[in-house]
């Protein structure tokens, strides 16, 4: 099989599997969350990519990759994990300030993968000897990909209002529901 073609159907697969379960299976259940909590788990995925430092080590790779690209993949990469761990931090320690350092960890991450892409293209990335580098391009990057189009959403969309959290708490409270007695129930109806 041909290199770009094996190259090709490996990203192509990867990006439809990524995108299906995040569409399926953590959107429906991160969109129940308030905002701030449903991005922390997506902006943890990023603090990995430090793993693309791999690039610059021609021992792991089995052979150089062009500078031109090895440099710019490997360090933007590492700006990008380190900014995914201070907005991780900045989502939980301090709520009130975290989102234009999700912002900026979004934009910075997500133009580094395009560069990426886009050089990698042009040097033909797929026929160099990439050794384990492989898995990064064709597994990692479309989870990548997949999770910054997300947080985008999250971002973008528009926060559900305070209020109207408080009034359906209070609704549920009002019907005489609360976290006890509703236990209760459930209890009693696993029992009877």
């Amino acid at each position: 099989m041909n290199a770009l073609l094996a190259f090709l159907l490996s990203v192509g697969v990867s990006l439809l599997s990524f995108t299906l379960i995040m569409v399926w299976y953590s959107v429906p259940r991160l969109s129940k969350q308030p905002r701030l909590q449903a991005l922390l788990p997506l902006v943890l995925l990023h603090t990995f990519r430090s793993a693309g430092l791999v690039v610059l080590l021609p021992q792991v790779m089995g052979g150089a990759v062009p500078p031109v690209f090895a440099v710019p993949a490997a360090y933007g990469d590492l700006l990008t994990a380190g900014l995914a761990g201070l907005s991780a931090f900045m989502l939980r320690l301090r709520p009130n300030f975290s989102l234009p350092f999700v912002w900026l960890f979004n934009l910075v991450g997500s133009i580094d993968l395009l560069y990426a892409l886009v050089k990698g293209a042009v040097i033909g990335l797929p026929f160099f000897h990439l050794g384990v580098y492989w898995y990064i391009p064709t597994l990692y990057v479309p989870l990548l990909l997949v999770s910054h189009v997300i947080i985008f959403w999250f971002l973008l969309r528009a926060a559900p209002s305070t209020q109207a959290e408080r009034g359906s708490e209070r609704s549920f409270r009002e019907q005489g529901g609360d976290q006890m007695s509703v236990r209760g129930d459930v209890v009693n109806e696993l029992k009877g």
